[in-house]
């Protein structure tokens, strides 16, 4: 038995009230600063220059204003007219000297957390790259409103960096409307919303699905939700309200089809999501209604039986009855009519427009040949096939049409057709520049270095499947649409540019824990884990982003405690070789009722990829032992326990892993074989084998049975 709290990242964001506290900080450090100079405006600001002359200016045009500002002063704006400025180049490379913070408008975020997201940073050298990514940051977090700008001045040889930030309105409560079926208390958890967080419409509409999410799974598939910002007393505040119409609560009690001769009814309900509301709907939440789902269910019976021959197959007609109550829930019953048509078998396979590969090279890839029962699925299959044979070649534009034509009806009275995949192979390509875009944490370099792609190499579409597979694997990024690698047309001929866009998430996390055993009855764990830790953040400040794994945890109990640091390098001397430092330390004294043991070592690895399921291991583990007897230990064993034990042990390791995930496998397995040799320098010289393995199966309802030996 065992609870846990799991937080997000340290340094990240942080909670609400955190976020005020740090901005009332700002507040009361602004009035109870010295009075000073107020800043001059940007249009007044002047060159420095070694002997007074008219200073040189610039247009600078805004979408809703035009200035005029000295030539030696930068300003770069979001917005269509933003650019590169007349005298930007000359800033580019030098020391940034100081960032400024100001606020056009009453501040809504506090100091830090701009800071926080932007790079621009004083002591760094001024790049016009970076502070685009910084500005276009600060827009897409909905912290500022898009005309905010950034203003560089010469300052001695340096530069100074001034964010000029137009805050973003600030959520001041939020409210409901139209809703009966969940109370206002109910609705807030659900969104996750609360009042002092920065207006932003990605999160509000991520509020807008949640709330219809909660009314489909309570039965209302026809909810409808919008919503509306109102102003209060504080301008910079304004008051979130959504409005729900939420519809009548309705139920799918019977679902019959008229037809089908294939398919008996049961095998048709079983392809489809929506299902009839049963005794125990209360558990499998069976009968509910979404309209979306339904469409997509009468797809996937078409599918099924195209897939079996059923060229023609359709749904004719979909029929509901409702009951005739006028309040309470509404039943429905619906009925779906199938027309079949005939079934069809593939009499010939054949190619048109090859002539990179010969019929003979692509056949033996095909799935459905001559004889075979049609199938819509093994079409799409082999099509796909042909295209990733010529993206391998490099033919990145290769297009498959598959055609096919009715050639009449056999013996047996089957109908018959052929089928002609005809190919546009197009240009072949060399892959030209990698584009690496939306990564404000990690570093280009790591992502860069997991692409088996390079500049100048053929383009091979099968690099670009592996690439974002590779990349979907490290865990920085988000396991829906986080990761896309994508080709465009490049500047060179015979090139094309590979862009690859990522959406980060958190990859930290702090553990805190209470659990049980056998041994000792209760005991506290904690762990802090960073899957993308940059240890040259010991000189720059900045400790995530660098690819590597640091993971810090410690144990403490009435029988056994315990502290390890590790810290792993993915890409030692800048090759697939995993490099492991681990620090550790433990002390124990369930072992036996006469002493308590102690362990402290070191230990390091190299770990090297054979493939993507093989891999070899070599470890190097140095550890002291020492013992701690009981006053009431028998004289021989107290003198036993006068000494040290030290072991000096060297172990390789051969692993095999085809588990689908590391956390959570539902399929796959992982089997390990070892040896390992404590030789010079260990009190005991000692030889050891060892196997190990675990298998995992997906069994129903999504359990996991697994199979482990030792």
């Amino acid at each position: 038995m065992a609870f846990s709290l799991s937080l997000p990242s340290l340094a990240q964001d942080l909670a609400d009230d955190l976020f005020l506290q740090e901005m009332q900080r700002d507040e009361q450090a602004s009035l109870q600063a010295k009075p000073q100079e107020a800043p001059k405006p940007v249009e007044q600001a002047a060159p420095a220059q070694p002997a007074p002359q008219q200073p040189q200016t610039t247009l600078v045009s805004a979408a809703d204003r035009t200035t005029l500002v000295d030539d030696s002063v930068v300003s770069r704006e979001l917005g269509e007219h933003t650019g590169l400025f007349s005298q930007e180049a000359a800033f580019e490379g030098k020391r940034i000297t100081r960032v400024d913070i100001r606020y056009a408008n009453e501040r809504t975020v506090p100091d830090q957390r701009v800071r926080d997201l932007i790079q621009t940073r004083a002591g760094s050298e001024y790049s016009s790259l970076r502070i685009n990514k910084d500005l276009e940051r600060l827009i897409e977090r909905g912290l500022v409103h898009p005309d905010t700008r950034i203003v560089a001045q010469p300052d001695g040889s340096g530069v100074r960096v001034s964010f000029e930030l137009r805050a973003a309105s600030v959520m001041g409560g939020v409210g409901f409307t139209g809703n009966r079926r969940f109370d206002e208390r109910e609705l807030r958890e659900g969104i996750k919303l609360g009042s002092g967080r920065v207006l932003n419409d990605k999160e509000l509409s991520q509020a807008q699905a949640a709330i219809i999410q909660m009314y489909n799974e309570a039965g209302y598939p026809d909810t409808k939700v919008s919503w509306r910002n109102v102003a209060t007393a504080r301008s910079a505040y304004k008051d979130v309200i959504f409005d729900i119409q939420e519809g009548r609560e309705v139920s799918m009690n019977t679902i019959e089809f008229v037809g089908n001769h294939q398919f008996d009814g049961e095998q048709l309900r079983q392809l489809m999501k929506t299902k009839e509301r049963g005794l125990f709907t209360w558990i499998t939440k069976s009968g509910r209604v979404n309209r979306e789902q339904v469409d997509e269910d009468l797809q996937a019976i078409v599918r099924q039986y195209r897939n079996y021959g059923y060229l023609r197959a359709r749904i004719a007609n979909v029929e509901y009855f409702a009951s005739q109550n006028t309040t309470g829930r509404q039943r429905l019953a619906m009925r779906v009519s199938i027309d079949e048509g005939p079934r069809y078998r593939v009499r010939n396979v054949s190619f048109g427009g090859i002539k990179v590969y010969t019929p003979a090279q692509l056949e033996p890839g095909l799935s459905m040949l001559g004889g075979d029962i049609y199938s819509l699925q093994k079409v799409s299959d082999d099509t796909n096939m042909i295209r990733k044979y010529y993206g391998a070649k490099g033919y990145a534009d290769a297009e498959v049409r598959p055609d096919i034509n009715e050639v009449g009806v056999d013996a047996k009275g089957v109908h018959l057709i052929d089928i002609r995949y005809d190919v546009n192979e197009g240009g072949r390509y060399a892959v030209g520049r990698i584009n690496v875009r939306g990564n404000t944490k990690t570093k280009a370099h790591v992502i860069l270095r997991e692409l088996p792609l390079k500049p100048g190499s053929p383009l091979n579409s099968v690099d670009l499947a592996t690439a974002k597979k590779r990349l979907e694997s490290l865990g920085y990024f988000d396991e829906q649409g986080g990761v896309a690698v994508t080709q465009t047309a490049s500047a060179t001929p015979g090139y094309r540019d590979i862009n690859v866009d990522v959406r980060e998430k958190m990859t930290g996390s702090f553990t805190l824990g209470v659990a049980f055993s056998t041994v000792e009855n209760v005991y506290l764990y904690a762990t802090v884990t960073q899957s993308n830790f940059d240890i040259a953040g010991f000189t720059n400040g900045v400790f995530v982003g660098g690819g590597q794994r640091l993971t810090v945890s410690g144990r403490l109990g009435t029988e056994y405690q315990s502290a390890s640091l590790y810290l792993l390098e993915p890409w030692f001397l800048d090759r697939k070789l995993a490099f492991g430092n681990e620090l550790y330390y433990s002390t124990a004294s369930y072992m036996s009722d006469y002493y308590q043991q102690e362990n402290y070592g070191y230990a390091v690895s190299l770990r090297k990829a054979l493939d993507d399921l093989n891999s070899l291991k070599l470890e190097y583990r140095i550890e002291s032992f020492s013992f701690d007897p009981e006053w009431d230990a028998p004289p021989f064993f107290v003198a036993a326990c006068e000494r040290d034990y030290t072991r000096s042990n060297i172990k390789l390791t051969y692993e095999y892993d085809s588990r689908d995930a590391f956390i959570t496998p539902r399929k796959g397995g992982n089997f390990e074989a070892f040896a390992s040799y404590s030789g010079p320098g260990s009190t005991v010289e000692a030889y050891s084998f060892g196997l190990s393995g675990s298998y995992y199966y997906n069994a129903a309802w999504d359990s996991i049975f697994s199979v482990r030996f030792a």
